[in-house]
């Protein structure tokens, strides 16, 4: 299937319309590429499948045999190249003034510029009767019912009667169209991709979810594979409407996602905040990834140089300032990381069910238990001192054997200050504090179930 689409401009408007092929772009005219090939092999200089790939092949279906001579490779890295040695001529084709064509591969962005609606109208008629003449001549037929059109940023309550049409058929105008994946709206906010994409991404997230249970299943690595899978989703072509972060709701939209995807690498309980387990997980908001995605974008378009560490480094920074202007939830993990780069720098940094509740203060400490209607009072069971994570880990006489024992073993005293930095410094330390977290805090799950306070 080639798109084309055409952008028109009505009052400061502009119109994109999408033109559908309707041809198997696997089965491209029999011995065209066969012409084409000196020229494909001086564009795909040194790819060898271009030159070989029509060469001895054939398809078999039961009992008939039929040799290839004609097609590209379905699904293959090389088949977008070769579909840009088939278009490459679409490009001279005469067009009127104030138009643009663009393409990739077997898609093609044709943008028609006018002031008023007579003068755009024309325009994109005598374009599109130019594109479909230069693709008829090469045997690919139009299909104007899968063919649609969009304005962009026009007045609310004038009504557009734009008489196009492609082979008598007359284009509908809508509010959005999908062009390469991307949801294109006639307010040019792209709310509606933000939508789509994060609607997806949660749909891919849940599925992978159901496998990520928050005791046992798989290491911190491998939960990970659910934040590549939102990330891979969102930020795709995230240079193009990266300013829809600058809008509120789309922005908590986009941190929305992320968080239940980072909710699963953790083990956090739902209530932890979205700050607390972006920082815990050492993974940025989503809308900073997305803006570090258009700086680069935008660097590479205006031959900057702006490496993606320096760009990293931006969003680090940025990251940074928020934290430590953050107020009102996750006080308790902030207290714990008060500089983010050297958490997020180090190395050998794992959390698990237990170390996340620790760092969260979300888990099995009577405040928070009190807080979620769990418990009638939030004091210490054994000494009646209000249970806060600090309690239990650096205060409470129930679990001061282990205290001292890992205080000794590593040779400094353990304060909720303290412990962060202590166990950034090694990876020996990382396991001597984290063995000690996970063992006080599973019997503290035991003793609470044996006294039916869960």
């Amino acid at each position: 299937m080639v798109e084309v689409k055409v952008k028109l401009n009505f009052y400061q408007r502009n119109m994109r319309e999408l033109v559908s092929l309707s041809h198997d772009p696997y089965r491209i005219v029999e011995g065209y590429l066969l012409r084409k090939k000196e020229k494909l092999l001086r564009d795909l200089s040194g790819i060898m499948p271009a030159s070989s790939y029509l060469t001895g092949r054939s398809i078999k279906s039961g009992t008939l045999v039929r040799t290839l001579s004609a097609g590209v490779p379905q699904g293959s890295v090389l088949g977008p190249t070769l579909w840009n040695v088939l278009f490459d001529g679409v490009f001279s084709v005469a067009l009127p003034e104030q138009t643009c064509l663009f393409g990739y591969a077997d898609d093609i962005a044709v943008m028609v510029e006018g002031d008023n609606l007579d003068r755009l109208t024309d325009g994109a008629n005598d374009a599109l009767k130019a594109l479909v003449e230069w693709l008829e001549d090469r045997h690919l037929d139009v299909a104007p019912e899968k063919s649609e059109a969009v304005m962009v940023k026009g007045p609310k309550n004038v009504p557009i009667r734009a008489h196009i049409e492609i082979k008598g058929r007359m284009i509908d105008i809508k509010k959005t169209v999908k062009y390469l994946v991307v949801i294109i709206d006639w307010q040019g906010y792209f709310g509606p991709h933000v939508r789509y994409v994060c609607h997806k991404a949660s749909d891919r997230a849940a599925s992978l979810s159901r496998l990520l249970p928050n005791i046992g299943g798989p290491s911190c690595e491998k939960r990970r594979i659910v934040m590549a899978v939102i990330h891979s989703i969102i930020l795709y072509a995230a240079s193009i409407w990266a300013g829809a972060t600058a809008i509120k709701c789309y922005k908590n939209l986009l941190e929305s996602t992320q968080r239940k995807g980072l909710l699963r690498v953790c083990c956090a309980y739902r209530t932890a905040s979205t700050a607390a387990v972006q920082v815990i997980t050492g993974v940025p908001p989503m809308d900073l990834l997305v803006t570090e995605r258009a700086k680069l974008f935008n660097a590479a378009e205006n031959r900057e140089e702006l490496s993606s560490k320096e760009a990293r480094a931006q969003t680090l920074a940025e990251w940074e300032r928020r934290w430590r202007a953050h107020e009102g939830t996750a006080q308790w993990t902030k207290r714990l990381i008060t500089d983010l780069l050297p958490w997020i720098e180090c190395k050998f940094r794992r959390t698990d069910y237990f170390l996340t509740q620790f760092l969260t203060g979300h888990g099995c400490f009577n405040t928070y238990l009190e807080r979620i209607g769990k418990r009638a009072n939030d004091l210490c069971d054994q000494c009646q001192a209000v249970d806060t994570p600090e309690h239990a880990l650096f205060q409470c006489e129930q679990y001061e054997g282990d205290r001292v024992r890992v205080e000794l073993e590593l040779g400094q005293r353990l304060s909720a200050g303290s412990v962060l930095r202590v166990m950034i410094e090694s990876q020996q330390n990382w396991n001597m504090v984290h063995n000690w977290v996970r063992a006080v805090l599973s019997r503290k799950v035991s003793l609470d179930r044996v006294r039916g306070g869960r």
